[in-house]
């Protein structure tokens, strides 16, 4: 197979990151590729980087994110889709690593199954410099239903990294949505379970690899960044709100409350948090979609509580009895 595969890259202030993601791309086994990386207006020396000889050849294309696009990620995808001129699409983070077959292994999938949309491969973990393998679940038969759940509640099927996708049914899809600055994985990949009659597969090889490192654990303790993942959880159940009809609220409807009381459970007990951003996600689920009204006011009351220092008396015990009760009435779903 001589197709062209398009590699698209995002980034932001990661000079001291994506040389090594680079140079993953640059030695691969399969030589028929474009390398697209779009820089969201970096203030480091990316530039000097990309212009270095290590990675002067022709098929590395530097752009810099359109002042008309809204800043960050996805707007850097859709622009990277833009200008890519390949057969198969492969998105992939500034920090992610391929192994030097990656491309190579993909494209052979597609010689063997040519009826595929996308194919799915395993993803292992880069932990202390030293590059592992993760074991996913087994999902080979899973259903459309328990992938949509999934994109809901986590963990997720698959994220930005993992699939090949032929441009020629990417460009049916909308895109990634440029309001997201997080669960981008999540909504983007929700909309083509949903939407679309898609022919995929996932194939149990590790050909790439998430990085884990202190500054990527340490931004979830970040207020901005807490901010805008509440804002962006509000546009992802838009999104669902927008695609579900009210049968999909009801077959659903655990998964839903799983995912709010997520949230709150995960990232709305921190201190350096605004709580008050996070009414809006409340008030627009309570809208939009089925719960009982237990779990309305149990959510709610924790919302209150949330306000509260856990060290406060009492705090901490009517915490652990909210907690129970709403978990009782999610599993009685």
């Amino acid at each position: 197979m001589s197709s062209l595969v398009s590699v698209i890259i995002p980034v932001y202030n990661r000079a001291h990151l994506i040389e090594e993601t680079l140079l993953s791309v640059l030695h691969q086994t399969y030589e028929n590729w474009e390398c697209i990386v779009v820089d969201d207006w970096s203030t480091d020396n990316i530039k000097e980087l990309i212009a270095s000889d290590v990675f002067r050849d022709s098929r590395f294309k530097f752009y810099e994110r359109p002042f008309n696009k809204r800043k960050g990620a996805n707007s850097c995808r859709n622009y990277g889709v833009e200008k890519s001129i390949g057969d198969f699409l492969l998105f992939l983070d500034s920090d992610d690593i391929l192994k030097n077959n990656c491309l190579r292994t993909r494209l052979d999938v597609f010689v063997k199954f040519p009826f595929l949309d996308f194919a799915i491969f395993s993803m292992g973990l880069i932990k202390d410099n030293k590059m592992e393998n993760y074991k996913y679940p087994d999902l080979t038969n899973a259903n459309r239903e328990e992938l949509i759940s999934l994109f809901i509640t986590g963990p997720l099927p698959w994220n930005m990294t993992r699939p090949l996708w032929k441009i020629s049914f990417f460009l049916n899809q909308i895109g990634f949505n440029e309001e997201l600055d997080m669960f981008d994985d999540d909504e983007f990949n929700l909309r083509v379970i949903y939407s679309s009659e898609i022919r995929f597969k996932f194939i149990d090889n590790t050909d790439c690899y998430y990085r884990l490192y202190d500054d990527n654990l340490s931004k979830y303790k970040n207020s901005i960044f807490l901010e805008k993942l509440f804002r962006s959880h509000l546009l992802f159940l838009k999104t669902i709100n927008q695609k579900f009809d009210l049968d999909d609220k009801i077959k659903f409807k655990k998964e839903l409350q799983q995912n709010v009381y997520g949230i709150m459970e995960g990232y709305l007990r921190l201190k350096n948090v605004d709580k008050r951003i996070f009414k809006y996600n409340i008030i627009y689920f309570f809208s939009n979609f089925k719960a009982s009204f237990s779990f309305k006011f149990f959510i709610f009351f924790k919302y209150i509580l949330s306000s509260y220092s856990e060290e406060k008396k009492g705090s901490y015990k009517i915490n652990k009895f909210l907690d129970s009760k709403i978990k009782q009435i999610i599993n009685k779903c």
